[in-house]
């Protein structure tokens, strides 16, 4: 079984650390805004979309070692080669046509491409 590596990262920076306060900001004023409510649709789409803010709208990096998760195709290629002989014996040869939805990166989908069928 494989241990993944974690370093300890130190708590945030302060950079991330005046991000986090701004959205908060953001949220609370847009909360007040709306008489002190807002659809949980709203709150989730500030934290994770606010300009230069959100989670995925920030430019801080969210996929590999420097981002927060990592998935099995970024590990090495064992995922998409099992997933691909798999393909290979349910698809019938003239329907190879697959789609990846949630792609992240494109790590799984050019992993994919590369592996014999």
């Amino acid at each position: 079984m494989l241990s993944p590596t974690i370093p300890p990262t130190g708590g945030p920076s302060a950079d991330d650390q005046a991000s986090s306060t701004a959205l908060h900001q953001r949220i609370v004023e847009t909360i007040t805004a709306h008489g002190g409510w807002i659809p949980f649709s709203e709150f989730m789409n500030l934290a994770l979309y606010a300009p230069g803010l959100g989670y995925y709208a920030s430019g801080r990096p969210v996929f590999g070692s420097g981002g927060d998760f990592v998935t099995a195709p970024e590990l090495g290629g064992l995922f998409a080669e099992t997933l691909s002989r798999w393909i290979g014996g349910v698809l019938p040869d003239d329907a190879r046509t697959i789609t990846e939805f949630g792609a992240g990166n494109g790590t799984l989908a050019a992993q994919l491409l590369a592996a014999p069928c």
